[in-house]
């Protein structure tokens, strides 16, 4: 009875799977049509880039303990930094901050 019963919410647990596959690639997001402005922002500019990543201490003030980070002396801030490779003219700052559940990378 128990194996019956098992094996039923096996192929219930199987079917639910399967039948979320096939709805999240049903739904997913759709390509921009061709040559619609945001197909245009999303294609890749006429420059190569480079990063380089630039660690900023500030001693001036500590950090403070928070759950399982035991706090340190200083405040350090770990960036990168991404720019257009071979251009000879002066391009806009775009700052991205990418929140407090993410990471920069």
């Amino acid at each position: 009875m128990l194996r019956k019963i098992a094996l039923g919410l096996s192929g219930l647990a199987l079917l639910l799977l399967v039948g979320g596959l096939i709805a999240y690639l049903a739904t997913g997001p759709n390509q921009p049509t061709a040559g619609s402005t945001a197909a245009n922002l999303l294609a890749p500019g006429p420059f190569e880039t480079a990063t380089q990543d630039i660690v900023f201490v500030d001693e001036s003030r500590p950090t403070a303990a928070n759950r399982d980070y035991p706090g340190a002396a200083n405040r350090t801030f770990v960036t990168t930094l991404w720019y257009p490779v071979g251009a000879d003219d002066s391009h806009p700052l775009v700052i991205h901050s990418h929140g407090f559940t993410s990471t920069r990378t």
